[in-house]
């Protein structure tokens, strides 16, 4: 079917978007639901600003299970790098550092260059509990089974090439 048509009476949960760092929606229909602010609209588009939105790393003042809501920020959280594979932040603890980003398995992280457990925040995000004090605090992606696939590789081709030049 139309996807205009279908979604029509679908409101966006603003408050879950916002944890994905979803400031702006474009919409084909008018959402009328709480948590979003209409910014343009012409005929068939409309702009709306997310007002749950957050920030892509953040602190929250305590550690809870991921079904609990938390409210209130412990300390100050500032992104020193950012690429595919790595994430490094600056932190003042203490507390839980969220970062806006899908828990994937192959994510590491490092509180100061020794090495910490991922949590996941609302069953999703990842995140670390960090001491109090300021920290340098680095998520890496290094999946195992990348580089067995690549060692692997490396293997048959050495087999295949010694085969063939005996």
């Amino acid at each position: 079917g139309d996807p205009a048509l279908v979604n029509r009476d679908y409101i966006p949960d603003s408050r879950l978007m916002g944890l994905l760092h979803v400031r702006y929606m474009i919409s084909a229909y008018p959402v009328e639901g709480p948590g979003w602010s209409e910014l343009l609209s012409s005929r068939e588009r409309y702009l709306y600003e997310n007002d749950d939105f957050l920030p892509r790393a953040w602190m929250e003042n305590g550690v809870q299970t991921d079904d609990q809501e938390q409210g209130g920020n412990a300390g100050s959280v500032r992104i020193l790098e950012k690429s595919p594979n790595q994430v490094v932040l600056s932190a003042e603890g203490p507390g839980r550092l969220v970062l806006s980003a899908v828990d994937y398995p192959g994510w590491g992280v490092k509180v100061d260059g020794h090495r910490q457990e991922i949590t996941r925040y609302q069953a999703l995000l990842r995140s670390v509990t960090i001491p109090p004090g300021a920290h340098r605090i680095e998520f890496r992606f290094r999946p195992l089974p990348v580089f067995w696939g690549i060692g692997l590789s490396l293997v048959g081709w050495s087999i295949f090439l010694w085969r063939r030049n005996p």
